[in-house]
Order: C-alpha cells, then structure tokens, then sequence
C-alpha cells in the first residue's frame, strides 16, 4: 500500500511517468493478481496434493510441514478444514478486489491524457 501511494505521488515527478500510466501500472498488476489467483484455484481444484507438496517444499525446511493429527497441536488447533475455508476466503477477496479496483481505474485512467511521446 506505500508503494502505491509513493508511486502515485511520484507520478507526475519522474521523467517518463504520468498520472495516466500510474493508473495503468495498477490495472496491469490488478489484472495479475486476478488471473494468478485463477490459475492458483483452478491447480488447488485438480491437483491439490501436488501443489501442497511443492509450495511446502520451496518455502519449509524438509520435514517440518508434516505433522501427527494425534500429537501435534497446530493441526488438532487448527483442522483442514480450517485451512480449506481459510485459503477460499482468501482467494474470494483477492479476486473481488482485484475486480474492484480494475473497474474503478477505468474510470479514472481515462479522466488523464497520454503523455506525448511516451505511447502510455
């Protein structure tokens, strides 16, 4: 959230950067951020387990994402289905938002014109 807000008030500052390719820089990463979590729901849907293994690997030291249902805390504290429903209202909202905010720059990317010159 800084950096949008440095960004933007920067904008009109910075050699090579309007208001109007600010708005344009937010809708590209809105558009990213939509489709990285479609792509992200729909392997989740089919092949879950392989993503859970591959995610846990690349981000968790080896052996310590498996845990005992029976002895260990964080999952007997926190059940699958906790962590299900957690991860869809996650998705859900970084979806809404991302659709919010594509819809709302629209409008205001429009309101500013192309810098000459700069083909943004």
């Amino acid at each position: 959230f800084a950096v949008l807000i440095s960004a933007r008030l920067l904008a009109g500052r910075l050699p090579g950067w309007s208001p109007r390719s600010y708005w344009g820089a937010v809708r590209v990463g809105s558009l990213g951020l939509l489709v990285g979590m479609v792509v992200a729901g729909l392997i989740s849907a089919f092949a879950f387990d392989a993503a859970f293994e591959v995610f846990h690997e690349l981000f968790f030291p080896a052996g310590t994402y498996l845990f005992n249902p029976q002895t260990d805390r964080l999952v007997q504290l926190f059940p699958e289905q906790f962590w299900l429903e957690s991860s869809i209202a996650v998705g859900a909202v970084a979806v809404a938002l991302s659709l919010v905010t594509i819809a709302l720059i629209a409008n205001r990317r429009d309101r500013h014109p192309a810098t000459p010159g700069l083909g943004r």
